[in-house]
């Protein structure tokens, strides 16, 4: 105890001496008027204030002293010393200048210590206020940062400092009001005086402590100066980190109440607020207080969404855990949500790309564009707030259509490159762009985005159905993208049918659209809609397909197989649409059938595919006109290089056959016996596929030949999945062959000779063989039915073939020969 009594003493005579010290010329530099200021404090604050409840009787300790005197004395003796270094320089910078290097104690941990710094505080602003009673006009150009330091012990778990906070207010306030009566922003009638308020701030209750603390905020909105605001704000974001809870909830209900009644005037620092209020947030310990602090943003969302939007939307992506938080929070507004859904859709309506220029002329990735991405990032995590189900419904057309089709333009775009300087770590960085991260892309974004949509509008099934049929990991894939839409169209029509009029109407200006995903999309959904059952189908009928046909010469291949398949799809509508249409769509079909930008014969496969659809519907007289045309584009198809597309073309042909009892029998009789030694010679093709569909054909076509011998084969032998032995049914065929068309024998084998130069080396063997079994069968005395010079010197040639299948084959159809 009696070391504590010379710390006093020795202190009271160190801040008498600090005192005297500072009144000397030249005036203190800035770092050694801090210095001096923290020892004198640092050495007086921490003093006990109990330690001498008891008198010591201690030896060498003079019994008539008071102790408590000599702490108050001690204490005064400091204030005074703060005091002459403010009014030394009374200016209301080297005032601020002293209260900040104050400012640690006033938000320290110690009850004590917070309570002597308020005192100081309010013993340096009474002073100040009585020495400027008489001086000219002077902005207060430091109120809103003083005023900003105090409003957090508005709320100190001390009512002691609270009430020491609000006289300090009370006289700052009296300052500025005194030096600046002409300020037009000063109302000096406010709702509620600080006398009241703080007769009211003794209640710990934390309902009485808000209405208090929403009326200060109020106080301070009436009094502050417009070129204060700022100040404050920024000052009082700082309270939002204050280490006791109650002080930093308070600071936040402050904050929100000023932007509130204020924000409008702030529209030139909004980034700065969002910056300083998100940085922040990772030093904010009290949940309650990281509420408020969410909330401004909402605050400053209603008085400048645009600026706020703006200001968000730099943030790199993926988003920070701040950014996220506060996203969310301005969608539980509903009003703030539709109006951030409606900005947002305007920035996916241009383009979601960005590619740079490559100053060398090599090939680049798309690049993501920034705004576009940020948006769906915080889309993604809007949608998991239930507030936003309501607006979500009412813009489900627009936002399930921009989400598809910023998803289809991410199909393999990668991030924007941003500097370190934009991104919290270098290693962040490097992470997000680093192909093998499983989560980090793009298109992942916007699909995890389309997903939360989804279940926000309560479309559990739609999300589920994807799900399992691996539609969600196709749409990452650029080939497989439209068949991942087509899934999606056809969960719509069976989950929300009533949207169907809605995206139609929305996606149908985007078949105009320059941007190949966007036709892609529409054309992909469009299709679904069409061949779909659903409630109103019907009516959206002729639309659908006027759009369909609108994009027959559409300069993406794979619109333009979208058209193709879609319409294709007639035969899911009912009679009548189906006479209605018929024509029209045989026309697009036949089209799709000559598209000569199509490599991979996608187009012509989807092409036959719809012919054979649509012609098992229509009547012969639909197709009657049309009917030999058909076989003779289909022809060329055979020997295409892709199996699916042979097969489709034969089975294309049989499906003629349906035709092939009216007035155009003799005619389609002609292209059968045409296309006989083809089908035949594909029964031994080297896909599946193919064999299939020629004994399927040849099935059909078979009555039509009139030789019941023949017929009796291919209904006999051709069954689908039977093991045909294709010499022995060669041979026996072509004896057939031979007696009952006769007349035919040097067609057949004048037609077989050019399938010995076909680039199928088993479609050249089973025409060798064809040729052998033909002419080998064929009497004596009908040889001259053949040319058979003709046959003898190809079969030689191809006896110097260089793929030893071929030579064998012509040997052994050589040595059928032996009667020529």
């Amino acid at each position: 105890m009696l070391g504590i009594l010379l710390v006093t003493a020795i202190n009271f005579v160190k801040i008498v001496a600090l005192e005297k010290f500072q009144s000397l010329e030249p005036a203190l530099k800035d770092e050694d008027k801090r210095n001096i200021i923290q020892v004198a404090v640092g050495s007086v604050y921490s003093l006990p204030r109990d330690f001498l409840h008891e008198k010591p009787k201690e030896e060498g300790i003079d019994p008539t002293l008071d102790f408590d005197k000599l702490l108050i004395s001690t204490v005064d003796a400091l204030n005074f010393f703060l005091q002459k270094l403010v009014l030394k320089e009374r200016t209301f910078t080297n005032l601020e200048s002293v209260l900040l290097i104050l400012h640690r104690w006033m938000v320290s941990k110690n009850a004590v210590e917070r309570e002597r710094c308020l005192h100081s505080t309010l013993h340096i602003l009474r002073a100040y206020a009585e020495a400027s009673e008489s001086d000219a006009y002077i902005p207060f150009n430091t109120l809103g940062s003083i005023l900003g330091m105090l409003v957090p012990r508005c709320t100190d778990p001390q009512v002691t400092v609270r009430h020491l906070a609000f006289d300090s207010i009370d006289v700052a306030v009296a300052v500025a009001m005194r030096v600046q009566v002409s300020a037009v922003s000063f109302n000096e009638k406010p709702e509620l005086s600080l006398n009241y308020l703080k007769s009211q701030i003794i209640s710990d209750d934390p309902s009485s402590l808000f209405i208090v603390t929403k009326s200060l905020g109020k106080y301070i909105c009436e009094k502050l100066p417009l070129d204060q605001l700022y100040p404050f704000l920024r000052c009082l974001v700082n309270g939002l980190c204050d280490p006791h809870s109650q002080s930093s909830s308070g600071a936040s209900v402050v904050l929100n109440t000023v932007i509130k009644h204020r924000g409008r005037e702030l529209r030139i620092e909004i980034p700065n607020i969002i910056e300083a209020v998100r940085d922040i947030l990772n030093s904010v310990q009290c949940p309650h207080t990281r509420k408020g602090a969410l909330r401004c943003f909402q605050n400053l969302a209603n008085h400048h969404l645009t600026a706020v939007l703006v200001s968000l939307l730099n943030s790199p992506v993926p988003l920070d855990v701040n950014t996220i938080d506060i996203w969310q929070t301005l969608s539980q507004d509903k009003s703030l949500a539709n109006h951030i859904i409606e900005y947002f859709l305007e920035i996916f309506s241009d383009n979601v790309i960005s590619s740079p220029p490559d100053p060398h002329g090599r090939s680049i990735a798309y690049v993501a564009a920034h705004k576009p991405l940020a948006a769906i990032c915080a889309l993604r995590e809007m949608f998991k707030v239930p507030e936003m189900e309501t607006c979500s419904k009412e813009h489900f057309d627009r936002l399930f259509s921009s989400l598809l089709i910023v998803s289809g333009a991410y199909v393999g775009a990668v991030f924007p490159v941003y500097s370190a300087d934009n991104v919290k770590s270098l290693a962040a960085l490097q992470k997000k762009n680093d192909p093998k991260s499983s989560s980090q892309s793009p298109v992942r974004f916007a699909i995890e985005t389309l997903k939360n949509f989804l279940l926000c509008v309560k479309e559990d099934i739609i999300v589920t159905s994807m799900n399992e049929g691996g539609y969600w990991v196709m749409m990452e894939e650029q080939d497989k993208y439209p068949e991942a839409v087509a899934a999606l169209g056809r969960s719509i029509c069976v989950c929300c049918p009533d949207q169907v009029p809605k995206l139609i109407t929305f996606l149908n200006p985007m078949l105009n659209s320059s941007v190949d995903v966007h036709r892609i999309v529409s054309v992909s959904l469009f299709v679904e809609f069409l061949s779909q059952s659903y409630k109103g189908r019907k009516t959206l009928t002729e639309p659908l397909m006027n759009s369909l046909l609108g994009r027959l010469v559409d300069s993406s291949p794979v619109v333009r197989r979208l058209c193709i398949s879609g319409l294709g799809n007639i035969s899911m509508l009912d009679k009548e649409q189906i006479d209605r249409y018929s024509t029209t769509i045989l026309s697009a079909m036949m089209t799709g059938m000559d598209d000569r930008e199509d490599p991979g014969c996608n187009i012509t496969l989807e092409a036959m595919s719809g012919l054979s659809s649509i012609l098992s519907q229509v009547a012969e007289a639909d197709v009657r006109n049309i009917l030999i045309n058909i076989a003779l584009r289909i022809k060329p198809m055979f020997e295409k290089e892709k199996p699916l597309v042979r097969a489709a073309a034969f089975t294309l042909f049989g499906n003629l056959s349906r035709f092939a009892n009216g007035p155009s029998k003799e005619q389609f009789l002609e292209q059968v016996h045409g296309n006989l030694v083809p089908l035949l010679l594909h029964l031994n093709d080297e896909d599946k596929h193919v064999i299939k569909a020629c004994k399927y054909s040849l099935r059909l076509l078979g009555p039509i030949l009139e030789s019941d011998e023949m017929n009796n084969m291919f209904q006999k032998h051709l069954l689908d999945d039977a093991h045909l032995h294709y010499g022995d049914f060669i041979n026996d065929l072509t004896k057939t062959v031979i007696s009952d068309f006769p007349d035919k024998v040097g067609f057949y084998s004048t037609t077989c000779l050019s399938y010995l130069k076909s680039p199928f080396t088993t479609i050249q063997c089973n025409a060798t063989a064809f040729l052998g079994y033909l002419l080998g069968n064929i009497p004596v005395e009908k040889q001259n039915l053949v040319a058979k010079e003709r046959v003898c010197s190809a079969l030689l040639v191809l006896l110097k073939d260089q793929c030893p299948e071929v030579r064998i084959r012509a040997a052994e159809s050589l040595s059928l020969l032996y009667n020529y």
